[in-house]
């Protein structure tokens, strides 16, 4: 009978059935190109079960079946599920789709006449019926102007715990900064290349004395009209990034929720000012501020998408995304691959929870290892460079840790600007990336500066923070290799010229 079972598969299999595979643990790149998920699957319909979007087919053998050779036509898009569609952003849609599934076409095509962008965000696509997986994807195929659909999600921030009370930046002391800044200080003096950090984020107190003098500022817009889109970016008064949630250029807080300006702060805080701390880089760098949860604690993916492509357009060089959510998002996946061909390095934290990444995908974090030039942060104590409680792990899907805690302080946080020009402790990953991504920001001026215009590329930046950084045997099933952030050997790789 097992016999019987195995030819069955073969039978299928050689059949050509259409088969959904999961991915596996091998880089996204052709040459020197990295490819989108749609294009590295050759499939425009990469939708997986995530609660409240699919489910299975009842049939305990298609079941049985899709355990051994992956997700097929059994599965069903569930009636008011919203799914992303991506677009070319020159085209509409040129099919409409199967009656009958009928999702929400009115809508589709009113978000679709929007400003044509390069490229164009995903559409939320809702579903009226339950429809079979097979009969979307007929319809996806036929239409030349659809790139792919893809599951959908809210992302939330990964941080917990805030106070603004304690003044002490213990993550600097567990990179011994008395022995480190000196070679810190000359080099941040010797750069000649200013970096921007766009982050990805709740918004950003935009008055904070620490964050003003790093702000990053939309020239065209704060030296044009009132109203009128100067540079013809396709967003109107524009002028140190906008709220993607909101549709307003207005991107600081909406709301009590200050993540965003304690993340900024530890990637970019201006420094050596006499007051507060200091961000990784405090000279030579620039915070785009790039909201994405409005007055909500979550973020909808197809705002953190534009988020990105915004990013890439106003000439960004790295993005921080210090959010991230359970479940597959492959438009996320498309837009970080987007980002990165265009020379943008994308940093992401890998969430809170404490849990196996292996065993639960994690977005955009779980990515990381898929997409050179995209870095993927869990978090390290600072006292012992033991993984943080709260850090999610994975020996494949966390490609280095960086400090993300501390043990002897009452929140056991990291000390970083909050919003109404104060500070206070937030712990988890996303207090790691922001870390890493003023690191990688660092050594990209580093690298524009003396010249290594070439080796600037985010394939190659990515190199340095997760091949080249110490490793700790003790880390070994929490981030691949053990790899840990250490500052010491991280300024080595960038000598002074005489």
């Amino acid at each position: 009978m097992r016999h019987l079972f195995v030819l069955l598969i073969a039978f299928l299999m050689f059949r050509g059935m259409t088969v959904f595979k999961e991915p596996k643990l091998e880089t996204w790149q052709r040459g020197n190109r990295v490819l989108s998920p749609f294009e590295y699957y050759d499939n425009k319909v990469l939708v997986y079960p995530q609660e409240g979007q699919v489910e299975y087919s009842s049939n305990i053998i298609v079941r049985t079946l899709q355990r051994f050779i992956g997700i097929d036509s059994g599965m069903h898009i569930l009636e008011g599920a919203k799914l992303s569609l991506l677009m070319k952003p020159e085209c509409s849609l040129t099919k409409n789709p199967p009656v009958s599934f009928s999702p929400n076409l009115e809508s589709v095509q009113s978000q679709a006449m929007i400003r044509e962008q390069s490229p164009r965000k995903s559409i939320a696509l809702e579903f009226n019926e339950m429809v079979s997986i097979k009969e979307v994807a007929r319809w996806a195929n036929s239409d030349r102007c659809i790139l792919g659909i893809a599951n959908r999600g809210k992302a939330f921030p990964t941080a917990l715990s805030a106070d603004p009370d304690i003044s002490k930046q213990t993550h600097w002391k567990s990179f011994e900064i008395d022995k480190t800044y000196p070679a810190l200080s000359r080099l941040e003096r010797s750069l000649k290349q200013k970096i921007t950090i766009a982050v990805i984020d709740t918004g950003i107190d935009l008055r904070h004395p620490e964050i003003r003098p790093n702000l990053w500022t939309n020239d065209a817009e704060a030296n044009g009209r009132p109203g009128v889109d100067d540079d013809d970016n396709g967003y109107v008064d524009d002028v140190f990034g906008y709220d993607f949630s909101s549709r307003i250029p207005d991107p600081s807080h909406k709301h009590s929720f200050d993540h965003g300006t304690h993340v900024a702060g530890l990637a970019a805080a201006a420094g050596e000012n006499g007051f507060g701390g200091r961000g990784l880089m405090a000279r030579k760098v620039k915070i785009m501020a790039l909201n994405v949860t409005g007055k909500y604690n979550g973020a909808m993916t197809e705002d953190i998408e534009e988020a990105i492509y915004y990013a890439v357009k106003m000439k960004a060089n790295v993005i921080n995304i210090s959010m991230g959510g359970p479940g597959k998002a492959d438009a996320i996946a498309h837009a970080i691959s987007y980002a990165v061909n265009h020379g943008v390095m994308v940093v992401s934290s890998v969430g809170n929870g404490g849990n196996n990444l292996d065993d639960e995908f994690y977005f955009p974090g779980n990515y990381g290892v898929y997409i050179p030039g995209f870095i993927a942060v869990g978090a390290y104590e600072v006292n012992t460079r033991t993984m943080c409680e709260v850090s999610n792990y994975s020996s494949r899907f966390v490609e280095v840790v960086a400090p993300g805690c501390d043990l002897n302080n009452p929140k056991q946080g990291l000390f970083s600007t909050k919003r109404g020009g104060t500070y206070g402790y937030r712990k988890g990953t996303s207090m790691a990336s922001p870390i890493v991504a003023g690191a990688v920001a660092l050594y990209m001026s580093w690298l524009y500066t003396n010249s290594y215009h070439t080796e600037s590329n985010p394939m190659m930046v990515e190199g340095i923070f997760t091949n080249h950084m110490p490793k700790k045997r003790e880390l070994a099933d929490y981030v691949k290799q053990g790899s840990y952030f250490n500052f010491a050997k991280f300024l080595s790789y960038m000598p002074l010229k005489n």
